[in-house]
């Protein structure tokens, strides 16, 4: 490893996947996966056709090989990472997502609702274009329906209309990261204006973004104190 350390400082030095692999402690065959699979950029090859992995391709690995390890991260993600192809917000949902009806099977396989009905916050996942592909109970409960009838909405259509363009900026251009995202959504079961303080995270999925939400109803209370400070 110290040699392999002392070479990426030479000019000119180029090392082979045997060594490359031996220095990643991996297989050959691992990396081969990595270029093929992740569409990593390919080596160099010498006239025999062997690769030949220069400084900056063997610091590409190494950031591969250390998002994966150490921070956890999927393959696929982990080499978008390394490449400098994805934000520091983003969080990995494994498997092909093509359609909305796809991202709910897929979401119901994981037993995502099990755990998000189990959460009193209001949670919800959107697509690039502002649908619900999901949420859970307290979501439709707010809304006096069930999860099926929100599914496809539009999450500009659950707020007043005053703050449709601020809920679109959640997710267009494209989806990002907010924290204390406030919006008023008017609940039919009782006829109240509920302000609801939203976090957005981006998920990122083989076939594009989605956005989590996660919902807290801001007390009425701290409302109050914030109007009178103001």
């Amino acid at each position: 490893m110290l040699l392999l350390a002392r070479r990426l400082y030479a000019a000119d030095t180029t090392f082979s996947i045997s060594e490359v692999a031996a220095s990643l402690r991996v297989s050959t065959h691992a990396i081969r996966v990595w270029e093929r699979r992740y569409r990593l950029p390919t080596p160099a090859r010498d006239r025999g056709g062997q690769r030949r992995y220069t400084a900056e391709d063997v610091q590409l690995l190494f950031r591969v090989s250390h998002a994966a390890t150490v921070r956890g991260h999927s393959l696929r993600l982990a080499s978008l990472e390394a490449q400098g192809l994805l934000s520091e917000d983003v969080t990995d949902v494994p498997g092909p997502l093509t359609s909305a009806a796809t991202q709910i099977s897929s979401i119901q396989t994981q037993a995502w609702l099990h755990v998000a009905d189990a959460i009193p916050d209001i949670l919800m996942l959107v697509d690039g274009e502002g649908r619900i592909v999901d949420c859970n109970v307290a979501t439709a409960r707010l809304r006096d329906t069930v999860r099926e009838n929100l599914r496809g909405m539009k999450l500009a259509d659950l707020v007043i209309d005053y703050d449709r363009a601020k809920a679109v900026r959640l997710y267009r251009p494209t989806p990002r990261r907010r924290d204390a995202w406030e919006l008023r959504m008017p609940s039919p079961e009782d006829n109240k204006l509920r302000v609801v303080a939203f976090d957005s995270r981006v998920i990122v999925t083989r076939e594009g973004r989605l956005l989590g939400l996660v919902g807290r109803i801001v007390p009425a209370q701290s409302i109050e104190s914030a109007a009178e400070i103001a």
